[in-house]
């Protein structure tokens, strides 16, 4: 039995509206003898944010003196973040070198380790001890100062989806997708562009920063990898031009991966002053400011299924404190960091999604803080720089 349409709003503010004409409403539909639905992103909007989304990369950022002055600067960044049930590992390695006497070009290469637990549902059992570890997904970025004394800087990001995003437990039972916070990689590339200033004060210095991610779709074989929906004659029949460019493509301009996960655009604002006055140290203090523009989809557990939902653990918005140290020597200094984010309460707290799984309204509200779960989040990092030539 065929649905009818539907379209789901999650506030009146919509998407980019460039990318309003390829996306649209849900379409229940058959799909071998099972029920696919095809989510939309036309009028999904307001502001909320994947609890459980991303690869989880850990990275900190590194505020002191640094090193310079070879062919090639190598920075290693191992982080630790934990939450009530996961845990992730990473580390960083990133490589940069100098272009011009202003710019930096880098590659960084995350490898993450993560542990925890996954539910499927309210009725079903808890599965603990889930392991999962590899490559993530790898950046490339360019940066470049400019201004009178070099003040202003902006930075260009790719990310590169590099790791796995589509891993499976139960192998020898029912295979079922791992939550997207233990997956390794977001199946998304992203660019993201970062506007920064910096002024020198007394014994210290002033970072702020302003940020945009805007995630896309990139598909070289022009086909869904794990839904051939345009396999099905009576299936794709079913859908209109603009809903069959989501199973058939090679670029979309939305953060929707091939299996229905999708991850919204997303700003951050931030600010950190590092303290100068002792030799040998350079103490920084920071808070950090993100929302995204829209709410994040999940996809189903189950791998023969195309049914996204909105995430009920998306975050509307997170601030986090952030506190770094670098000391040792200019030639090989070592940072240390703690950060402590602090969010707005989710949806599947306060079981607000359970009516219509479909509604985004209430994973796009803004809360007030969950002071419960703040000591339950917490992040801690340490990385050194070298040069090399």
């Amino acid at each position: 039995m065929t649905q009818r349409p539907r379209v789901i709003c999650g506030s009146s503010l919509c998407l980019c509206s460039f990318a309003a004409a390829l996306l649209f409403g849900t379409l229940g539909i058959r799909h071998s003898g099972r029920e696919a639905v095809a989510t939309p992103w036309v009028c999904v909007g307001g502001c909320g944010a994947g609890g459980s989304g991303g690869a989880g990369g850990a990275t900190a950022k590194w505020i002191g003196n640094g090193v310079e002055g070879g062919l090639l600067d190598v920075q290693e960044m191992y982080g630790s973040s934990a939450t009530k049930k996961s845990m992730t590992n990473a580390l960083e390695t990133r490589l940069s070198i100098r272009p011009t006497y202003t710019s930096i070009l880098a590659l960084t290469i995350p490898v993450l380790a993560k542990n925890g637990s996954m539910q499927t549902s309210t009725a079903a059992d808890e599965i603990t001890g889930i392991v999962n570890n590899g490559l993530g997904d790898i950046r490339v970025d360019f940066q470049n100062a400019f201004g009178v004394s070099g003040e202003f800087t902006y930075n260009f990001t790719l990310a590169i989806p590099t790791g796995d995003y589509a891993t499976t437990i139960g192998k020898d039972k029912i295979p079922q997708y791992l939550p997207t916070n233990l997956q390794l990689g977001t199946g998304l590339y992203s660019l993201t562009l970062d506007l920064g200033y910096t002024k020198d004060v007394d014994k210290g210095i002033v970072l702020v920063d302003a940020i945009y991610t805007h995630p896309f779709a990139v598909n070289f074989s022009g086909k869904n990898s794990y839904f051939p929906l345009y396999n099905d004659t009576g299936t794709w029949n079913l859908m209109s031009a603009d809903q069959k460019k989501r199973f058939e493509y090679f670029f979309k301009p939305y953060g929707e991966n091939d299996l229905g996960g999708y991850s919204p655009p997303s700003v951050t604002v931030s600010a950190f002053y590092g303290y100068k006055g002792l030799e040998n140290f350079v103490h920084s203090f920071g808070l950090m400011f993100s929302a995204p523009i829209g709410v994040s989809w999940i996809p189903n557990f189950d791998p023969s299924q195309y049914n996204p939902t909105p995430d009920p653990d998306n975050q509307s918005w997170t601030a986090t404190l952030c506190y770094g140290l670098e000391f040792s020597q200019r030639n090989f200094p070592i940072f240390v960091a703690a950060y402590v984010p602090f969010h707005g309460k989710t949806a599947s707290a306060t079981n607000a999604q359970l009516a219509d799984p479909y509604d985004t309204k209430p994973m796009a509200q803004w809360n007030a803080p969950d002071w419960h779960d703040v000591l339950h989040r917490w992040s801690v990092f340490v990385g050194t720089k070298t040069t090399l030539f």
